[in-house]
């Protein structure tokens, strides 16, 4: 004959099947407070599945646990499960967005299962999308401590000192990454922008060439290595690649800029207008695009033109340094000296080492016979750069320009 704990637990178990919800877990939590290991055993996983209970992991596990202080082998099972679901429940959350929720469960994670290696992973890809790149770093090294032979794990290690400028590392992960899969071309494209950071052109294109061929659909590889041959002035071999890259996606308007200034290395200033255009069209809010061709615009002797376009630029980013020096330029190419001096000095207090504004403030000074002005600005330049030839040689010219004026003045 069943005891009355028991027949109460089946009456709970029978509404519970029955979808009933209401009534079956207010007996389970009953018989659970009592002690009735069977009934914490189900109720803990009721507040796993979320089932007639709002789903409650820190509730499951006291009562696993519970359940396992009476040694229920099964208790002890899923209380082991416990890594797994926090970690599946922080993915879930870290694919929606939901970073600080992904968070809190891969911690969860890992305090039930310490060595974890999958945990600290994921943790360092959601700080790393938090943009909290040094605790990332400190996830993914955990993780390749627990487990060092996953190529991923170093390759996102070495993105993580990418963001950091930390080249020389971020290379060492990604050689490291390319050992354990030598398949997989991101790989050799990211060391190859690591090399072209540091202006080792010879080893980028090595990398980009070896990533082209793992993936001859690869059209970032062909950019960058077209950039690479770019910076080694040979711009035919660079406007083949920026080509092949705009052959695989015609929409791809870094290429269509980067190509438009291999043709102005060429001199070729049509066929780079051209491409400046294209890449304007495909996204009106590019700011580089805009740059470039106003900068060719100037080269060109339409300044009018080559001022609207940087002009555009500002516009989409007012703390664009580059942009105020250049129109400066073009302003003091049409003798608007005072227009000059308003947008290198609002360059200089974007940035107050920015040598070029400097210097092209400086002959917008001189150019008004404000000649104190001039000095100080190329006195500044040399302060920051005592080798700065351009500014020496502004600085002598301005000099002499200055002590002509008292000749004529005494």
């Amino acid at each position: 004959m069943l005891n009355s704990t028991t027949k109460e637990y089946n009456e709970a178990i029978a509404l519970y099947d029955a979808k009933r919800y209401d009534k079956a877990v207010p007996i389970l939590e009953m018989l659970a407070d009592q002690g009735y290991t069977k009934a914490q055993l189900k109720l803990g996983k009721c507040y796993v599945d979320g089932m007639g209970v709002v789903e409650d992991y820190a509730r499951a596990e006291k009562l696993f646990r519970r359940a396992m202080e009476q040694e229920c082998l099964e208790a002890k099972k899923e209380y082991d499960w416990m890594a797994n679901r926090y970690f599946y429940r922080g993915s879930t959350y870290s694919d929606k967005g939901d970073h600080d929720l992904a968070i809190a469960d891969f911690i969860k994670a890992i305090s039930f299962k310490p060595d974890f290696a999958r945990a600290y992973y994921e943790r360092g890809l959601v700080y790393s999308k938090k943009g909290d790149h040094d605790i990332a770093i400190t996830d993914f090294t955990k993780a390749i401590c627990l487990n060092s032979n996953c190529a991923e794990m170093y390759y996102d290690r070495g993105l993580e000192f990418s963001e950091k400028n930390d080249h020389d590392q971020a290379i060492t992960d990604f050689t490291k990454a390319i050992c354990l899969d030598p398949n997989y071309a991101e790989m050799y494209y990211y060391r190859g922008l690591e090399y072209y950071k540091k202006d080792n052109c010879y080893q980028a294109i090595a990398d980009f060439t070896k990533a082209v061929s793992v993936d001859p659909n690869y059209k970032k590889a062909y950019c960058g290595r077209g950039s690479a041959y770019y910076e080694e002035s040979n711009y035919d071999q660079a406007i083949v690649d920026f080509t092949r890259a705009i052959s695989i996606d015609p929409n791809y308007k870094i290429a269509y800029s980067n190509r438009g200034c291999s043709y102005c290395g060429k001199g070729d200033c049509g066929q780079a207008i051209v491409d400046f255009t294209k890449a304007i069209c495909l996204d009106p809010n590019y700011k580089i695009a805009y740059n470039n061709r106003g900068c060719l615009y100037y080269d060109k002797g339409d300044y009018d033109q080559a001022i609207a376009d940087l002009t555009k630029v500002i516009c989409l980013d007012p703390n664009y340094k580059l942009a105020y020096c250049n129109r400066g330029k073009v302003y003091n190419k049409k003798g608007c000296y005072d227009q000059t001096i308003a947008d290198c000095t609002k360059a200089i207090n974007l940035d107050h080492s920015y040598r070029l504004a400097y210097n092209i403030r400086g002959l917008a000074y001189a150019n008004k016979g404000d000649y104190a002005n001039a000095i100080t600005d190329y006195n500044s330049i040399l302060h920051m750069d005592p080798n700065n030839e351009k500014a020496r040689r502004n600085l002598e010219n301005t000099l002499r320009q200055q002590s002509s004026q008292c000749s004529r003045g005494s």
